[in-house]
């Protein structure tokens, strides 16, 4: 009895705080269920990688979408070297200093996505980014909507030059609710 139809009425998610479930809006052009206002933008690659022992460079990417409501975003890079130890990790700026056998993309402090992961036999590697775990969820390192990182990937790389180490590409991405 409070004029709003009751499947529309507030149970679902709300990504934009408008009192209206997402699934209700009407501002929702390309139909994917996400109102427009809440659509995250794509992430952008930028900066290079350096060659390493297997090829071009290492070239990350990401699946998912970087909504902090929904938190399925995935960070990725292919054409590392198999077998090898990696880690991702991000800052809020950009940078393009030399460092190891490639180039540091991420600038000012930077944090560190949880544990070394281990390059599988196709030369590729993800790691899901948990906003409701550290770091992203609380400190200076902390993931909000609105916010905007930039993301690399450290891998050994002891055939590929003389420091054993190389990065990939850099990625900036802005969050959305």
């Amino acid at each position: 009895s409070n004029s709003i139809p009751d499947e529309c009425d507030l149970v679902g998610n709300d990504c934009n705080s408008n009192s209206i479930p997402d699934e209700c809006e009407l501002n929702d052009q390309n139909g994917n269920g996400i109102p427009d206002d809440c659509e995250c933008p794509d992430p952008v690659s930028y900066c290079s990688g350096s060659p390493n022992s297997v090829g071009a460079g290492s070239v990350i990417g990401s699946t998912g979408l970087p909504s902090i409501s929904i938190n399925n975003f995935t960070i990725t890079a292919t054409q590392a070297p198999p077998g090898m130890f990696g880690l991702f990790f991000y800052g809020a700026s950009r940078a393009n200093q030399p460092f190891g056998d490639g180039v540091r993309c991420v600038g000012g402090f930077v944090f560190r996505l949880s544990s070394p992961v281990v390059i599988d036999a196709s030369g590729a590697v993800a790691r899901h980014v948990d906003f409701t775990q550290y770091p992203a969820n609380s400190g200076l390192g902390q993931i909000t909507s609105g916010s905007v990182w930039d993301f690399q990937f450290w891998y050994r790389d002891g055939a590929g030059g003389p420091f054993g180490f190389n990065l990939s590409d850099g990625l900036e991405v802005t969050f959305c609710p």
